[in-house]
């Protein structure tokens, strides 16, 4: 007999990221900043040191000290789970303050709304506002950016998993776009299908001067049709690797604009129907956002009468986990999951609640992050909801 809300779960373990810059630090300030490279560096985050070190060296006996390209496969699942792309405005440190489709946005707290209109609440109580895209004010000031995370897998490394890259590139995003139609619409599908990624050298003009950028861009000019649909002839399963992980959401310090001119981050313009706005990333934006909470100390926060805490983080064991069905206002249904966590010496415990089936990416026994955790009395009782959570270090079997 399957246990509920636990034996349907399936799950993909992220292996890292896939960088696109490096940080180098100011000759003037002595401070670091981002900067683009040509190359993909591969970042592995396991929880074990030793075999990131092996990862690295793997990755360079397969590609080279500094590859221009990789081969990889797109994971068996739709194109908006291993690939999304948003509208998102962060704060100084890794405080994800608003997220947006061009549509609508949800702000993490009431006051991040300020100068947009807001259009009601969503299911989590969080502020919706009207997303205006390149015309919001936050896109204006270059506080706000489109991002996309692409999760892949890398068939000649070794490890079950997906990698992430997180872009702002107007054209890399576009690129892979049209290469998903493309593959599709030559092979019936784009998943699992072998393919190279590589950084494709392209000249940006902003305000009538050019500069140089690296691009990502799927090789389809030198791939053989012929090959691809033989691949395609062997049908992939979408149970073989489980439900992927939410993308990493943490505000990326090695993320760089298309379009830096040797000054800095500027806005991207190029000859399209929309102008859009990078995100400006200097040395002040680099500040570490702060450490997730222990158990203890949320559970130390006091709330005040009529005043919303701040959201916070904080960190624990996942001891349990049980999915609850309601009925909304709209007579739909509706899911929340309530999740109890450790404090690593096991002596406090909380309960902390999301909307939604129990995330996919952790499981009883990990070391995990609830993020932009907020606290509400409700029926009297004092209760705990996160936006989001994700995994720290996997428990050992």
């Amino acid at each position: 007999m399957p246990i509920k809300t636990i034996s349907d779960i399936r799950r993909c373990p992220r292996l890292g990221h896939i960088r696109l810059g490096i940080k180098k630090v100011s000759e003037k300030t002595g401070k670091e900043y981002p900067a683009e490279v040509d190359y993909f560096i591969l970042d592995p985050q396991t929880g074990d040191q030793g075999r990131n070190d092996q990862l690295k060296v793997q990755f360079k006996e397969l590609y080279g000290e500094k590859p221009t390209a990789i081969k990889i496969m797109f994971p068996p699942v739709e194109a908006e789970i291993f690939f999304q792309q948003w509208y998102k405005r962060y704060g100084s440190g890794t405080l994800l303050k608003c997220k947006g489709d061009g549509e609508t946005a949800v702000c993490a707290l009431p006051e991040f709304a300020e100068g947009l209109e807001v259009v009601g609440k969503d299911e989590m109580g969080l502020t919706k506002v009207e997303c205006l895209g390149p015309e919001c004010i936050y896109q204006k000031d270059n506080s706000c950016n489109r991002l996309g995370a692409l999760q892949i897998l890398l068939p000649e490394l070794s490890g079950i998993g997906v990698w992430q890259i997180s872009t702002g590139s107007w054209n890399s995003i576009v690129n892979l776009n049209s290469a998903l139609d493309w593959l599709r619409g030559l092979c019936g599908r784009f998943a699992m299908l072998p393919i190279t990624l590589r950084r494709v050298p392209t000249d940006i003009s902003y305000e009538g001067k050019k500069s140089k950028h690296y691009i990502m861009q799927i090789d389809l000019e030198n791939a053989s049709i012929e090959q691809l649909q033989k691949a395609a002839l062997i049908s992939p399963e979408k149970a073989a690797i489980g439900a992927l992980p939410a993308p990493d959401e943490t505000k990326d310090p090695l993320l760089y604009s298309e379009a830096e001119n040797g000054k800095g981050s500027v806005p991207a313009v190029e000859k399209v129907k929309e102008t859009f706005s990078a995100q400006v990333i200097n040395e002040e934006n680099i500040v570490p956002g702060p450490a997730p909470l222990t158990v203890g100390e949320a559970l130390k926060i006091k709330l005040q009468e009529g005043k919303e805490t701040k959201p916070f983080d904080v960190r624990g064991i996942l001891s349990d986990a049980k999915t609850e069905t309601f009925t909304k206002k709209d007579k739909t249904k509706g899911e929340v999951t309530h999740y109890i966590i450790s404090s690593e010496d096991n002596s406090d415990w909380m309960t902390i609640s999301k909307w939604g089936k129990c995330a996919d990416n952790v499981r009883i026994g990990d070391l995990v992050v609830f993020e932009n955790v907020k606290i509400s009395i409700f029926k009297g009782e004092r209760k705990h909801l996160a936006l989001a959570v994700s995994l720290l270090k996997a428990v050992e079997n």
